[in-house]
C-alpha cells in the first residue's frame, strides 16, 4: 500500500470482524485457529445463500453485511 500511494491515491482498511464465516472455513481448517483471513469480507459483501446468519435479519451476520454495502457503496459514491 504504501508503495503505491507513491503513484496513485490509495485506500485501505483493515477487516476484523470475526463470528465464524471465514474463508478458511473452505479450506477445511477452523476459523478460530486462524482469526480473520485475507477475502473474509466478501463473505459478507456479495449475496451468499450458504450461510444461514446471512439471512437472519436480526443477527450480528446480517448487520455487517448492512454495514459493509454502506461503506462500499458510499465510497464508491463519494471516494
Amino acid at each position: 500500500m504504501q508503495h503505491h500511494s507513491q503513484i496513485s491515491p490509495t485506500f485501505g482498511y483493515v477487516f476484523s470482524y470475526g463470528k465464524g464465516l471465514s474463508v478458511i472455513n473452505s479450506m477445511g481448517l477452523d476459523w478460530r485457529d486462524w482469526g480473520v483471513t485475507h477475502g473474509d469480507e466478501l463473505i459478507y459483501m456479495f449475496n451468499s445463500t450458504l450461510y444461514d446468519s446471512l439471512k437472519d435479519s436480526s443477527g450480528d451476520d446480517f448487520r455487517m453485511v448492512s454495514f459493509l454495502t454502506e461503506v462500499w457503496s458510499n465510497f464508491a459514491a463519494t471516494g
